[in-house]
């Protein structure tokens, strides 16, 4: 490998790194049993619903639908952000706008079913196409957003 080749790869990497890191993040809590992971969400739900009970959303909203909106808003936001790191890095390796957008929501929900694939072996988690679907949501939002930006910017 010559100098310029060694360049390139090393440029790819700095490119690319934040998203192999992120993807791995997402893996980790992926690989949490059940247990682990509703005490992760259980904890926050405890902490959201002693605020909501100070105020008039007190009796409206249960701790089993907060529990849920929780779950599922960390699923959007988790994707949001994979889609902000995969489209900068498009971006960064030169694709441009439908390209991007469209590249971006692909990998994000392959990601994503290869994620809820990888729960379906994970003790007291299932594989959910729903999660998928609010993935996707958020991958698309995040993706929308970048591309906004960067827009913006040029």
């Amino acid at each position: 490998m010559n100098n310029k080749e060694s360049k390139t790869h090393k440029n790819r990497l700095k490119i690319w790194l934040p998203v192999l890191i992120w993807m791995t993040v997402i893996f980790m809590f992926s690989a949490q049993p059940a247990s682990q992971s509703g005490e992760m969400s259980g904890t926050i739900t405890k902490w959201v619903m002693s605020v909501i009970n100070m105020t008039p959303l007190s009796g409206i909203i249960t701790k089993s639908l907060l529990h849920t909106l929780i779950r599922k808003c960390a699923h959007l936001t988790i994707y949001f952000v994979l889609a902000c790191l995969v489209s900068r890095a498009l971006f960064m390796e030169g694709v441009k706008a439908t390209k991007n957008i469209v590249l971006t929501i692909i990998l994000c929900m392959l990601y994503a079913m290869s994620d809820e694939f990888h729960q379906a072996f994970v003790p007291g988690r299932g594989a959910g196409l729903k999660d998928v679907v609010i993935d996707t949501i958020g991958a698309s939002i995040g993706t929308l957003i970048t591309y906004s930006l960067k827009k913006r910017s040029s």
